[in-house]
């Protein structure tokens, strides 16, 4: 990645409909300056606690508020490094935190950040908040769940197409704060291409929408745009945690900007002229020995073109050895997705868009809600135009925007009724006060 590419993001950290509070967190950090971003890169991060109340708030706030600090002052140049004793500090602090209240022990917080960088994008994990890669028509999974399920799969007493169904699939085996040491995963870094977009999300979003329905709407909308439907699906779908999501979409390289060579390529480069000088080296002692041969000089000159075959059946030998092991390194230094899923934007998707935002706005109507009935025909309109001339994209865009102003709807309604039971509740403690 270079500096000059554009990088586009949207976040959103919603509560749900069905928990109190919100134990998620997130922290965003794009470098303003090119010396910063190339020791560090930008940095995107996620968090979900733990622990009830107040307790699991407090874990992700710690962790959003710690870890970056850490990360961005650490003394060491290696960024992926750099990431992982970042996260053990902050687990440390958590954890600290902790010990000196006892209301506040065993809380945690779950981590997941998404450093993007020279070296490529640099994931760092504990939990199981996700870190999704989006790249043409597949959706990659670039972070590992610790959750049991996810570690039956690992060990081959479950498989990967089970998760998702599976019952109690939230039970994790590892966060930051109820211990002083904890395992950090580091994914990278992987190679990032124009184009490229990226998601962060707590299990309130992964919990109620599939990974081909993430990677359609990522990709087809806006940042912002996206983290709003993606949250109102899980929303309309349930709502049963709190969901928050990040979207960051990687801009293009400009076109007047030469790609730099990797180390891989700089150390092959160094190693390119020595061997182009044996092989010159080997092909002038073969034709020298060919030349004593038509001269008569049979013996020499068999033995030159002996010694010569022999130099080339080494050369030949070391080189497919050396391949062979840079081969190796190179599949075990590879960081593949732990799993990926094909999507497309079709007629079906949008279909079912379209039919949840009718089956939306009758049940609106029928509990009396206050429908902005104009504003919600207007994008209903242009979303079928858009269908008419087969623009799928902006039809999922305009449906998008009618779902907003349905799920707006929703948002004050709860607003007002929240409004009128603390009310009901001040009045009932002001007469008990004066009886």
């Amino acid at each position: 990645m270079r500096w000059e590419q554009r990088i586009r993001y949207g976040s959103i950290s919603d509560v749900g409909f069905r928990r109190g509070n919100n134990e998620d967190a997130y922290t965003v950090h794009v470098c303003a300056e090119p010396d910063t971003w190339q020791r560090r890169g930008h940095v995107f991060m996620v968090a979900d606690g733990m622990g009830g109340h107040a307790v699991g708030e407090l874990a992700s706030k710690m962790a959003v508020d710690t870890l970056p600090q850490s990360f961005l002052k650490h003394g060491n140049p290696r960024i992926a490094e750099s990431l992982r004793e970042s996260i053990v500090e902050t687990n440390r602090t958590i954890f600290r935190r902790g010990e000196q209240n006892s209301g506040l022990e065993r809380m945690g917080t779950t981590c997941s950040v998404l450093v993007l960088s020279a070296e490529g994008a640099i994931v760092g994990h504990v939990g199981d908040s996700r870190v999704y890669r989006v790249r043409n028509n597949r959706i990659d999974q670039l972070s590992f769940d610790h959750s049991l399920h996810w570690e039956l799969a690992r060990s081959g007493r479950m498989s990967l197409g089970d998760l998702d169904g599976a019952d109690g699939k939230n039970i994790i085996t590892r966060c930051l704060g109820p211990k002083f040491d904890v395992d950090v995963d580091i994914e990278g870094p992987f190679t990032i291409c124009d184009g490229d977009c990226y998601v962060l999300c707590s299990d309130g979003l992964t919990n109620h929408v599939k990974d081909e329905e993430i990677g359609i709407i990522a990709r087809e909308l806006p940042p912002d745009d996206a983290c709003r439907l993606l949250v109102n699906l899980a929303n309309l779908r349930g709502g049963s945690d709190n969901t928050t999501v990040l979207v960051v979409d990687v801009g293009n390289t400009p076109d007047d900007e030469a790609v730099q060579p990797s180390a891989a390529h700089e150390v092959h480069g160094r190693h390119a002229w020595p061997r182009l000088l044996a092989a010159w080296g080997i092909s002038a002692t073969f034709v020298v020995g060919g030349l004593l041969v038509v001269q008569q000089r049979l013996t020499v000159g068999f033995t030159v073109l002996i010694l010569s075959l022999i130099a080339a059946a080494g050369s030949l030998a070391r080189w497919w050895r050396s391949g062979a092991r840079r081969g190796s390194e190179d599949v075990e230094a590879s960081n593949l997705p732990h799993r990926s899923a094909r999507f497309r934007l079709d007629h079906e998707f949008v279909a079912a868009i379209a039919t949840m935002v009718t089956e939306f706005a009758q049940t609106a109507r029928t509990k009396g809600l206050t429908v902005r009935e104009a504003e919600l025909r207007k994008h209903r309109s242009r979303a079928r135009a858009a269908l008419e001339r087969a623009d799928l994209s902006d039809a999922t865009r305009l449906y998008a925007k009618s779902i907003d102003v349905l799920m707006d709807t929703v948002h004050e309604y709860r607003r007002r009724r929240n409004r009128q039971q603390r009310w009901g509740r001040s009045v009932t403690q002001s007469r008990g006060e004066r009886g």
